[in-house]
């Protein structure tokens, strides 16, 4: 099997952070399982156009519109089994729209409750009408999110509830132990 994953940011990125790290983690997990993950993603710049990273085979896009515009052709020639159009930015892939191919929505949260203050005005509003987009864009790809509150969201933009499944982040035991009880 072969997974297309579009991103907005990888785990080498320098402003990656928890959407990047799932990418990373699922991914090598997949990896591992002898599936292929590649991943289409932005290049800030200056990392590789194309890297192994841990199993995640890594086509790095300089731009962001770029990125967006390579869609289409990189689903051509990946030919994956299955996409994932990662949220973890806001802004759709539109993949459903290239390709018959199964694709899976990977919604991490509503950005238009969290843009105030941290984008212009001009820039959340259009955030926000883009994630308003996801339903007619989606119409027939199942949502995965992590929390009830963003299943929810997901409801209130109008996806149906039986295209949205809930599955909750994972704790790497090799990390975390379980530590004594206190009182």
């Amino acid at each position: 099997m072969k997974i297309l994953w579009f991103a907005h940011r990888d785990i080498k990125h320098p402003k990656a952070g928890g959407a990047e790290r799932t990418i990373y983690e699922v991914g090598k997990r997949l990896s591992k399982l002898n599936i292929g993950v590649n991943l289409v993603t932005v290049n800030p710049g200056y990392l590789l156009e194309y890297e192994n990273v841990d199993g995640i085979i890594t086509y790095r896009i300089k731009g962001n519109i770029r990125t967006h515009l390579y869609v289409r052709k990189m689903i051509k020639r990946i030919n994956p089994d299955a996409i994932i159009d990662d949220m973890g930015h806001a802004v759709p892939w539109f993949s459903p729209w290239f390709t018959d191919k199964r694709v899976i929505v990977f919604f991490r949260h509503l950005h238009a409750k969290s843009l105030p203050g941290q984008v212009n005005f001009f820039l959340a509003k259009i955030i926000t009408f883009l994630e308003k987009l996801y339903p007619f864009i989606y119409k027939n790809n199942i949502f995965v999110t992590e929390s009830d509150t963003s299943a929810n969201d997901l409801i209130n933009l109008g996806i149906k509830k039986d295209k949205i499944v809930r599955i909750p982040p994972g704790v790497d035991l090799n990390l975390f132990h379980k530590g004594k009880k206190t009182d």
